[in-house]
Protein backbone atom coordinates (compact mmCIF):
# COMPACT_ATOMS: atom_id res chain seq x y z
CA UNK A 1 0.00 0.00 0.00
CA UNK A 2 2.77 2.35 1.00
CA UNK A 3 4.58 1.46 -2.15
CA UNK A 4 1.50 2.23 -4.26
CA UNK A 5 1.04 5.63 -2.59
CA UNK A 6 4.69 6.39 -3.01
CA UNK A 7 4.52 5.57 -6.72
CA UNK A 8 1.41 7.68 -7.11
CA UNK A 9 3.09 10.61 -5.42
CA UNK A 10 6.17 10.13 -7.52
CA UNK A 11 4.10 10.09 -10.69
CA UNK A 12 2.36 13.29 -9.60
CA UNK A 13 5.68 14.98 -9.00
CA UNK A 14 7.02 13.80 -12.33
CA UNK A 15 3.86 14.97 -14.05
CA UNK A 16 4.14 18.38 -12.37
CA UNK A 17 7.79 18.64 -13.31
CA UNK A 18 6.99 17.65 -16.86
CA UNK A 19 4.29 20.33 -17.11
CA UNK A 20 6.59 22.96 -15.59
CA UNK A 21 9.39 21.99 -18.00
CA UNK A 22 6.95 22.12 -20.89
CA UNK A 23 5.79 25.60 -19.83
CA UNK A 24 9.36 26.83 -19.55
CA UNK A 25 10.19 25.32 -22.92
CA UNK A 26 7.17 27.08 -24.47
CA UNK A 27 8.29 30.36 -22.92
CA UNK A 28 11.76 29.87 -24.38
CA UNK A 29 10.37 29.02 -27.80
CA UNK A 30 8.06 32.05 -27.64
CA UNK A 31 10.98 34.31 -26.73
CA UNK A 32 13.17 32.84 -29.48
CA UNK A 33 10.31 33.19 -31.98
CA UNK A 34 9.80 36.82 -31.04
CA UNK A 35 13.53 37.43 -31.28
CA UNK A 36 13.70 35.85 -34.73
CA UNK A 37 10.61 37.78 -35.85
CA UNK A 38 12.24 41.03 -34.73
CA UNK A 39 15.49 40.11 -36.49
CA UNK A 40 13.53 39.11 -39.62
CA UNK A 41 11.53 42.36 -39.79
CA UNK A 42 14.60 44.47 -38.99
CA UNK A 43 16.49 42.73 -41.80
CA UNK A 44 13.53 43.13 -44.16
CA UNK A 45 13.28 46.84 -43.36
CA UNK A 46 17.01 47.26 -43.91
CA UNK A 47 16.74 45.39 -47.20
CA UNK A 48 13.83 47.57 -48.37
CA UNK A 49 15.66 50.79 -47.44
CA UNK A 50 18.82 49.57 -49.19
CA UNK A 51 16.85 48.48 -52.27
CA UNK A 52 14.96 51.75 -52.62
CA UNK A 53 18.11 53.81 -52.01
CA UNK A 54 19.78 51.80 -54.77
CA UNK A 55 16.66 52.13 -56.96
CA UNK A 56 16.56 55.88 -56.29
CA UNK A 57 20.21 56.26 -57.31
CA UNK A 58 19.62 54.18 -60.45
CA UNK A 59 16.56 56.29 -61.25
CA UNK A 60 18.55 59.52 -60.79
CA UNK A 61 21.35 58.12 -62.95
CA UNK A 62 18.85 57.21 -65.66
CA UNK A 63 17.45 60.75 -65.60
CA UNK A 64 20.97 62.23 -65.67
CA UNK A 65 21.92 59.99 -68.62
CA UNK A 66 18.70 60.91 -70.36
CA UNK A 67 19.52 64.60 -70.08
CA UNK A 68 23.09 63.91 -71.24
CA UNK A 69 21.57 62.24 -74.30
CA UNK A 70 19.43 65.40 -74.88
CA UNK A 71 16.10 63.72 -74.16
CA UNK A 72 13.62 66.55 -73.60
CA UNK A 73 11.22 65.66 -70.79
CA UNK A 74 8.93 68.59 -71.57
CA UNK A 75 8.38 67.11 -75.03
CA UNK A 76 7.56 63.75 -73.42
CA UNK A 77 4.94 65.38 -71.17
CA UNK A 78 3.37 66.99 -74.23
CA UNK A 79 3.20 63.58 -75.93
CA UNK A 80 1.45 62.16 -72.86
CA UNK A 81 -0.93 65.15 -72.93
CA UNK A 82 -1.77 64.52 -76.60
CA UNK A 83 -2.19 60.79 -75.91
CA UNK A 84 -4.83 61.45 -73.24
CA UNK A 85 -6.28 64.43 -75.16
CA UNK A 86 -5.89 66.46 -71.98
CA UNK A 87 -3.42 68.77 -70.28
CA UNK A 88 -2.18 66.49 -67.50
CA UNK A 89 1.06 68.43 -67.16
CA UNK A 90 0.35 71.79 -68.85
CA UNK A 91 3.98 72.84 -68.65
CA UNK A 92 6.63 74.05 -71.06
CA UNK A 93 4.58 76.08 -73.56
CA UNK A 94 6.27 79.50 -73.35
CA UNK A 95 9.40 79.65 -75.51
CA UNK A 96 9.28 83.30 -76.61
CA UNK A 97 10.20 86.46 -74.73
CA UNK A 98 10.22 90.23 -75.13
CA UNK A 99 13.29 92.40 -75.78
CA UNK A 100 12.34 94.29 -72.63
CA UNK A 101 12.46 91.21 -70.38
CA UNK A 102 15.84 92.34 -68.97
CA UNK A 103 16.91 96.01 -68.68
CA UNK A 104 20.21 95.95 -70.56
CA UNK A 105 21.83 93.17 -72.57
CA UNK A 106 25.16 93.32 -74.40
CA UNK A 107 26.12 90.45 -76.72
CA UNK A 108 29.80 89.46 -77.15
CA UNK A 109 31.29 86.21 -78.49
CA UNK A 110 28.22 84.11 -77.82
CA UNK A 111 27.59 85.54 -74.33
CA UNK A 112 24.75 87.89 -73.39
CA UNK A 113 25.91 90.18 -70.54
CA UNK A 114 22.79 91.19 -68.59
CA UNK A 115 22.56 94.24 -66.28
CA UNK A 116 19.56 95.13 -64.10
CA UNK A 117 19.46 98.21 -61.85
CA UNK A 118 16.01 97.78 -60.30
CA UNK A 119 16.24 94.19 -59.03
CA UNK A 120 18.80 91.61 -57.96
CA UNK A 121 16.50 88.79 -59.09
CA UNK A 122 17.52 86.66 -62.06
CA UNK A 123 14.33 85.49 -63.75
CA UNK A 124 13.95 82.52 -66.08
CA UNK A 125 13.55 83.66 -69.67
CA UNK A 126 11.21 80.79 -70.64
CA UNK A 127 9.37 77.77 -69.23
CA UNK A 128 11.77 74.88 -68.77
CA UNK A 129 13.46 72.23 -66.65
CA UNK A 130 16.68 72.73 -64.67
CA UNK A 131 18.99 70.12 -66.20
CA UNK A 132 22.29 71.12 -64.60
CA UNK A 133 23.66 73.25 -61.75
CA UNK A 134 27.36 74.07 -61.39
CA UNK A 135 29.35 75.99 -58.79
CA UNK A 136 32.80 77.51 -59.25
CA UNK A 137 34.56 80.30 -57.30
CA UNK A 138 31.43 80.64 -55.08
CA UNK A 139 29.28 81.51 -58.11
CA UNK A 140 26.57 79.36 -59.68
CA UNK A 141 25.56 78.40 -63.22
CA UNK A 142 22.03 77.13 -63.93
CA UNK A 143 21.08 75.33 -67.17
CA UNK A 144 17.40 75.40 -68.19
CA UNK A 145 16.10 73.36 -71.14
CA UNK A 146 12.95 74.60 -72.91
CA UNK A 147 10.45 72.52 -74.85
CA UNK A 148 12.08 73.46 -78.18
CA UNK A 149 15.47 72.02 -77.07
CA UNK A 150 17.09 75.40 -76.47
CA UNK A 151 19.35 75.46 -73.38
CA UNK A 152 19.52 78.72 -71.42
CA UNK A 153 22.66 78.92 -69.29
CA UNK A 154 22.61 81.53 -66.52
CA UNK A 155 26.17 82.15 -65.31
CA UNK A 156 27.78 84.02 -62.41
CA UNK A 157 24.84 83.93 -60.00
CA UNK A 158 25.57 84.87 -56.40
CA UNK A 159 22.88 82.52 -55.09
CA UNK A 160 20.19 80.24 -56.56
CA UNK A 161 16.58 79.40 -55.70
CA UNK A 162 16.11 76.26 -57.81
CA UNK A 163 17.04 72.58 -57.62
CA UNK A 164 18.22 70.07 -60.19
CA UNK A 165 15.35 68.71 -62.35
CA UNK A 166 12.88 71.28 -61.02
CA UNK A 167 10.40 72.90 -63.42
CA UNK A 168 10.51 76.71 -63.72
CA UNK A 169 8.02 79.08 -65.36
CA UNK A 170 8.89 82.13 -67.44
CA UNK A 171 9.56 85.02 -65.05
CA UNK A 172 10.22 82.75 -62.04
CA UNK A 173 13.20 83.81 -59.91
CA UNK A 174 16.03 81.30 -60.26
CA UNK A 175 18.76 83.20 -58.42
CA UNK A 176 20.49 86.50 -57.68
CA UNK A 177 22.92 88.50 -59.81
CA UNK A 178 26.24 89.92 -58.61
CA UNK A 179 26.12 93.59 -57.52
CA UNK A 180 28.87 95.98 -58.70
CA UNK A 181 27.77 99.26 -57.01
CA UNK A 182 25.51 100.19 -59.96
CA UNK A 183 23.95 97.07 -61.50
CA UNK A 184 23.13 93.48 -60.68
CA UNK A 185 24.89 91.48 -63.40
CA UNK A 186 24.93 87.94 -64.76
CA UNK A 187 25.72 86.16 -68.04
CA UNK A 188 23.25 84.36 -70.29
CA UNK A 189 24.11 81.87 -73.02
CA UNK A 190 21.31 80.77 -75.37
CA UNK A 191 22.40 77.46 -76.89
CA UNK A 192 20.39 76.15 -79.83
CA UNK A 193 21.98 73.10 -81.46
CA UNK A 194 25.45 74.21 -80.28
CA UNK A 195 24.93 77.65 -81.83
CA UNK A 196 24.95 80.53 -79.34
CA UNK A 197 22.25 83.12 -79.99
CA UNK A 198 21.97 86.85 -79.42
CA UNK A 199 19.31 87.70 -76.83
CA UNK A 200 17.78 90.42 -79.04
CA UNK A 201 17.85 88.38 -82.27
CA UNK A 202 16.02 85.53 -80.53
CA UNK A 203 13.22 87.68 -79.05
CA UNK A 204 9.79 88.13 -80.63
CA UNK A 205 9.49 91.96 -80.66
Amino acid sequence: MNSYLHNKKRQKELRKKYLLDKKEKKKKIKYIDKLFIRIFFSSLLLLIVTYFTSFDNKFKNKITNAFDENINFLQLTNKVDSLFLNKLFNKGDITVYSKAFYEQVEYKNGVNYVSNSSTSAVESLVDGVVIKIEKANNLYSVYIQSIDDVIYEFRNLESIDVFIYSYVSQGEVIGKGVYDNTYYRFELLINKGNEYLNYYDNSED
